[in-house]
């Protein structure tokens, strides 16, 4: 199973913007970047998929090389209707 069928698995949704897309579970209040969920390894994946976010945050997670921006997060956000949450945004560890 790939990375993509985990998360769809696990209930995230693809959200498509203008590039890069990302994959979100509201209920899990966890966001992937597309090039982060590409890129990360499939063990790493699985345990970050397990590690819920502090509470009133909203995680966010970013491949290398993707500017890390609060205003993409706000966007993400609003197309899911999320508000008054924390944003948090992490890099994913390729290598892991």
């Amino acid at each position: 199973m790939n990375n993509f069928e985990k998360l769809e698995r696990a209930g995230f949704v693809e959200v498509k913007m203008l590039p890069p897309n990302w994959w979100v579970n509201v209920a899990s209040k966890m966001a992937l970047e597309f090039g982060a969920v590409e890129d990360a390894d499939p063990r790493w994946l699985e345990e970050c998929l397990k590690q819920p976010p502090r509470e009133g945050h909203f995680v966010f997670y970013f491949a290398y090389g993707t500017p890390m921006s609060d205003r993409v997060c706000e966007e993400v956000l609003a197309r899911v209707g999320q508000t008054g949450v924390r944003i948090e945004m992490r890099l994913i560890n390729p290598e892991r």
